[in-house]
């Protein structure tokens, strides 16, 4: 399956009013990564679903990162199925008909996110609707900084929305992860170093 490329990261700039040249990631950030980039940078237990967005260089030079409240813009068109809580904050998961293949349909996933006031399951919504801003990250944690964390599956059609969650992901009978970074289209580098 590829879908066309989304104009996520556009709409991530202008609606926040960022200066990106480039956004930056260490290779712990990008799908599949079987390494942390965060804390004791030590080994997932499972390989990277998506990706995470926290970096970015701006045209002056300096590296920035992402705040929190930042507003995130959904993908495509869809509807919300499902909102859950993660580790930092939320994960939002959006059901995108129109992308099939066979009998999956694609789904976007926005987790350590507070929704928008009003978001729940049933809300439809199009490309480029902000959905809720990036969460705070723990005080007094080892975790990782304020981030967005981006995921594309390819979810069996059959399977109950109401029942999603981040457990769902361990069978790929049901669900299959594909890298997000070429729906997103957007500038970046790999660090070296976190």
């Amino acid at each position: 399956m590829h879908p066309e490329k989304s104009r996520f990261c556009n709409q991530l700039i202008i609606q926040n009013k960022l200066d990106v040249k480039e956004w930056l990631f260490s290779p712990g950030m990008l799908f599949g990564s079987p390494e942390k980039w965060w804390g004791d940078m030590g080994t997932r237990g499972v390989p990277h679903e998506g990706c995470d967005l926290c970096f970015y260089r701006s045209s002056a030079g300096p590296i920035m990162t992402l705040e929190p409240g930042t507003q995130i813009p959904v993908l495509y068109d869809g509807q919300v199925v499902q909102i859950v809580r993660d580790f930092i904050g939320r994960t939002i998961f959006v059901r995108h008909p129109r992308h099939e293949e066979n009998d999956r349909e694609l789904y976007s996933l926005y987790g350590h996110i507070r929704p928008k006031k009003g978001l729940s399951p049933g809300t439809h919504i199009q490309a480029g609707h902000m959905i809720g801003g990036i969460s705070a990250p723990r005080k007094g944690t080892s975790g990782p900084p304020a981030h967005l964390h981006l995921s594309a599956a390819l979810i069996v059609k059959s399977f109950p929305p109401a029942r999603l969650d981040w457990n769902v992901f361990g069978s790929r009978e049901k669900a299959f992860f594909i890298d997000p970074m070429p729906l997103i289209e957007c500038t970046y580098a790999i660090l070296k170093t976190p």
